[in-house]
């Protein structure tokens, strides 16, 4: 569980903007709703909490097919995580196969290009990609 994160670096990735702190109950994914349906697909984006969320959820994470999410280093490096981070959560749930997603179309890129792509990203820019359990 994440209790603290960098202020300086969510001020910098997004000024203008107080950080303030929270205490709020968290519950996993997986206990609310794992068994109630069956989930292929997912979009997530909550601005670097991604790999809290992941976590919270290996039983979700095993039926998906395809999982959509934000790609943002400075919002995950505000949680205390890396793009590697993410990347390998979604790797460990079976979904292999990434897509850089484009305003009409996709490309295909490895493991090692996507955390290239995910390091090298400045602060305020993200890409949207698409995980795949199976290639597309």
């Amino acid at each position: 569980m994440v209790t603290k994160y960098s202020e300086e670096l969510y001020k910098g990735s997004i000024s203008g903007f107080p950080v303030r702190e929270y205490k709020v109950k968290v519950i996993p994914l997986d206990k609310v709703l794992f068994g109630e349906t069956k989930f292929r697909i997912m979009k997530i984006d909550i601005e670097g909490a991604e790999c809290i969320a992941l976590k919270g959820m290996p039983h979700i994470m095993g039926e998906l097919e395809i999982i959509v999410f934000e790609l943002d280093r400075g919002n995950l490096e505000t949680f205390g995580f890396s793009p590697g981070d993410l990347i390998n959560l979604i790797r460990n749930a079976g979904l292999n196969y990434f897509y850089v997603l484009e305003a009409k179309s996709y490309i295909q890129v490895s493991v090692s290009e996507l955390e290239k792509i995910g390091n090298s990203l400045q602060l305020g820019h993200s890409i949207n990609v698409a995980a795949t359990r199976f290639p597309l």
